[in-house]
C-alpha cells in the first residue's frame, strides 16, 4: 500500500520504514514546538496499520516534555509491529526513556545517553509532583536495564552521561554499531597505521604507471601499456638498426 508522505517518517510506503526523533520533544519557550508526542504516536500507529512489519525509530534529541515523551514511549510499547530504537547521536532526558522502549535498543559507538531528574518549567509545581514524575521516569528507564529503582534514582540525581559502550555494559542498550564497520570501502582496514591505510587505498585504486602522453608511442610500437622505458628504448634501437 502506498502512503502519503508523513511528517516523521522516511520510506513510509515500505515494510521497514524509519521514523526520525531528531529534535526537542514538546514545546520549548525559546525554540517553539518540537516533536508533538501525540502526532508522533498517531503516525506510528498508522504505519503499523498500513502494513509495516518493523519500524526503526532513530533518536538524536536533547529531550523535553515528559508528557509528550510518554505518548511516544507508550506507542512504541503498544503498537503490534516490532519497533527498534537506535541512538544515532544524543538520547537525553525523556529521549533516553524513549530509547529504552524499543524491542531492540541499538547505540552507535559515538552516541551519548543522558538521564537526570525531572524539573518543573514553572515555579508552581510542588516537590511532591516532581517526585512523582521522577518515579515515572525511573520506571521507564528501568524497563529492560535490570536495575533497582534506587540505582536508577541515583544515576538520575547526578545527571549521568553514558557512551555507547557504557550503555551496553550497564544494560541500557542491547547492541553497539561500530562506526568503522559501516559505509566503508570494501577491504578498508578497520585499524592500523596511516601507512597501512594509504597502502589499502592505493591498492584499491590501482594507479597506472603509464604516462597518458605515451599512449600513441606505445600504440605505434605495438607495446602494452605496462611497457617500461627500457622496453621502449629497445624497440627504438631495433628500428634504428633495421633502418641502417
Amino acid at each position: 500500500m502506498i502512503m502519503a508522505q508523513r511528517k516523521f517518517t522516511i520510506n513510509a510506503d515500505r515494510e521497514y520504514p524509519v521514523m526520525m526523533l531528531d529534535t526537542h520533544i514538546g514545546p520549548d519557550e525559546g525554540a517553539g514546538m518540537g516533536i508533538n508526542g501525540s502526532e508522533f504516536a498517531a503516525e506510528l500507529y498508522a504505519l503499523c496499520d498500513s502494513g509495516a512489519k518493523e519500524i526503526t525509530v532513530k533518536i538524536n534529541s536533547p529531550g523535553g516534555s515528559i508528557v509528550h515523551g510518554m505518548n511516544i514511549y507508550n506507542a512504541i510499547l503498544d503498537v503490534p509491529c516490532k519497533i527498534n530504537t537506535v541512538n544515532i547521536g544524543v538520547a537525553a532526558s525523556i529521549a533516553a526513556c524513549i530509547f529504552q522502549a524499543g524491542r531492540k535498543r541499538i547505540a552507535y559507538d559515538y552516541s551519548l545517553t543522558m538521564m537526570h531528574n525531572a524539573y518543573a518549567s514553572t515555579d508552581n509545581a510542588s516537590s511532591k509532583v516532581i517526585d512523582k514524575f521522577n518515579s515515572a521516569v525511573c520506571t521507564m528507564l528501568a524497563r529492560k536495564a535490570g536495575k533497582s529503582e534506587k540505582d536508577i534514582r541515583m544515576m538520575m540525581s547526578k545527571e549521568t552521561w553514558m557512551t555507547g559502550s557504557e550503555c551496553l555494559a550497564l544494560g541500557f542498550c542491547d547492541e553497539i554499531i561500530n562506526s568503522n564497520t559501516v559505509n566503508m570501502p570494501k577491504g578498508y582496514p578497520k585499524n592500523g597505521t596511516a601507512f597501512e591505510l594509504w597502502q589499502s587505498i592505493n591498492n584499491q585504486l590501482k594507479f597506472t604507471k603509464t604516462n597518458p602522453r605515451m599512449e600513441s608511442i606505445l600504440n605505434h610500437f605495438s607495446l602494452p601499456e605496462s611497457a617500461t622505458e627500457t622496453e621502449v628504448l629497445a624497440k627504438v634501437a631495433d628500428m634504428e638498426n633495421l633502418y641502417k
